[in-house]
């Protein structure tokens, strides 16, 4: 999940399964390292039966590296999605299925807020009449999506891409656009051409 979101130029489906859950893990991970450091805390000869200090140490300090690695994969999850939703606020708007309740309302405290701030930097001082065009598809800040990643073919039965979607190919020179990949299959590849198949969970995007 982390990777799949640092890894894409433009902002992929919240998790509404996941991501709860793991929030749910946090509180009861923390009580079993409270345990393990309260059982590091006592003499073995005190309290019959009780488990080796040194080994509740260590099972601490294993519990405790687990959960800071979940915290950090959670903030920096958290930071790359409203990194994007803030660099394309304006695109944002078209794909509001794709973020969380909270999410969205922080899309549209932080639109108001630049809203806000354009108006009285910029708008303010240009004539009105030319303020429609500021919103006008070829003025609004786009993902790239020609942008070239890394990726694994992990759906079973392969996948078929076209390495030429998106381009301007001359018919006489065309040869082959379509292609099978495999299950397993490596590809360095235009991320246009790989979209879709990430969206529906069949490729898989790598660091």
């Amino acid at each position: 999940l982390w990777i799949q979101e640092v890894n894409s130029t433009e902002l992929l489906d919240y998790d509404s399964e996941l991501i709860p859950i793991l929030m749910e893990m946090i509180p009861s991970q923390e009580e079993v390292i409270e345990q393990f450091q309260a059982q590091a805390l006592q003499n073995p000869s005190a309290v019959p039966g009780s488990v080796d200090p040194n080994l509740a140490s260590l099972a601490a300090s294993i519990c405790k590296m687990d959960l800071d690695r979940m915290y950090f994969l959670l903030a920096d999850l958290k930071r790359t999605r409203l990194g994007k939703i803030e660099k394309y606020a304006l695109h944002n708007r078209e794909i509001l299925d794709r973020m969380s309740e909270k999410e969205v309302n922080y899309l549209k405290e932080y639109g108001e807020l630049f809203e806000s701030h354009m108006r009285r930097s910029v708008l303010d001082y240009i004539p009105k009449d030319l303020w429609k065009k500021l919103d006008e598809p070829e003025m609004i800040d786009r993902p790239n999506i020609d942008n070239y990643v890394f990726c694994e073919v992990v759906h079973e039965e392969g996948v078929v891409i076209n390495n030429h979607k998106g381009l301007e190919i001359d018919e006489e020179e065309e040869t082959e656009p379509e292609r099978h990949y495999d299950a397993g299959s490596f590809l360095f590849a235009r991320y246009a051409v790989i979209r879709d198949l990430v969206f529906e969970g069949k490729i898989e995007l790598l660091m």
